[in-house]
């Protein structure tokens, strides 16, 4: 029989049929090593995890060169402390702030309107500021460890010794609303500025007539607004003198309200806190630092608080601005 008419037939070297099977199996492997490295990670975010805002402070304190502050407030009436480099308090504090260092929490993953609805008291909130660190601002109500960045641990911790140190160890002041208090402005920041945790402004009047008061043509807005250039010009026959240090209100449903500042905020704070005068027909220009307050580019209306000083009485004026 001829070649020609014989069927010819081709097969695959069985080296080349067995190197694709190994190829496969190898990715299916790499595959799955991929897969579980992700799902080991996912599970992890499930499971309680040491909380390194807790551990940090822990870190800041140990160091000795720190500020901790401590509030808290039952729904009814509250207390706040705080201690610093150099005071009595070190060994306690060192003891308290690692005991609650170990707690472990889950990271919560609510919207922040669910997150709120959550809010009961007593409410808790703990500040350290100090060497090797950022400073850290925590709240916690309700099993719920509530961060500065809003991040929030699903977490158990026991405040008890902080609130008996309020009342035997450190000479604590008291306080009947955490509404507008620092402490508490992350509740006044969750959602943006959230009426219930803000205090209505009691620097409402009386207004001091015959000062003219407009936004300074330089410098008139640095950065994020942390400072205002404000030019003040007094028609006053009397002698008028005005505060360097200015205060922030926001308006809210056509209420004002005064702006928290802001424990976090790290620079030095510019002004001496003292009256400068203000002689008739002669424009001020007066350079306000209102950095602490970190208001930024919010959308509500807001207004500087300048306290003045007259012969006749004492009152403000007030720059308006969004």
């Amino acid at each position: 029989m001829n070649d020609t008419n014989q069927e010819k037939r081709y097969y695959a070297p069985a080296s080349r049929s067995g190197e694709k099977r190994v190829f496969f199996i190898a990715i299916i492997l790499i595959a799955a090593v991929i897969l579980g490295v992700f799902g080991w990670k996912e599970y992890q975010l499930t499971q309680p995890q040491k909380i390194s805002a807790l551990m940090s402070m822990k870190t800041m304190v140990n160091s000795g060169d720190y500020y901790f502050a401590f509030a808290y407030f039952d729904g009814t009436e509250g207390k706040f402390w705080s201690d610093s480099r150099g005071g009595k308090g070190l060994p306690i504090i060192r003891s308290m702030v690692d005991s609650i260092s170990k707690a472990k929490g889950k990271i919560e993953f609510k919207n922040a309107e669910e997150m709120m609805n959550d809010i009961t008291y007593p409410i808790y909130s703990i500040f350290v500021t100090g060497h090797g660190g950022d400073p850290i601002l925590a709240i916690y109500t309700n099993g719920y460890l509530i961060l500065d960045n809003h991040k929030v641990y699903q977490c158990e911790i026991d405040f008890s010794e902080f609130v008996l140190a309020s009342d035997t160890y450190f000479d604590a002041s008291s306080f009947d609303t955490i509404k507008g208090h620092s402490m508490f402005r992350t509740l006044a920041t969750y959602i943006g500025w959230n009426k219930e945790y803000l205090k209505k402004s009691t620097l409402l009047e009386p207004e001091i007539d015959g000062i003219e008061v407009e936004l300074g043509i330089s410098e008139s807005y640095i950065s994020d607004r942390s400072r205002m250039r404000i030019d003040m010009t007094s028609q006053r026959d009397d002698n008028a003198r005005y505060y360097d240090t200015a205060f922030v209100q926001i308006q809210l449903d056509g209420e004002w309200y005064d702006v928290p500042l802001d424990m976090c905020y790290r620079g030095v704070r510019a002004g001496g806190g003292i009256y400068q005068s203000l002689p008739k027909g002669e424009t001020v220009s007066a350079l306000y630092d209102i950095s602490q307050y970190r208001i930024g580019y919010d959308s509500c209306e807001k207004r500087l608080v300048i306290p003045v000083l007259t012969d006749e009485t004492s009152g403000y004026v007030f720059y308006e601005f969004f």
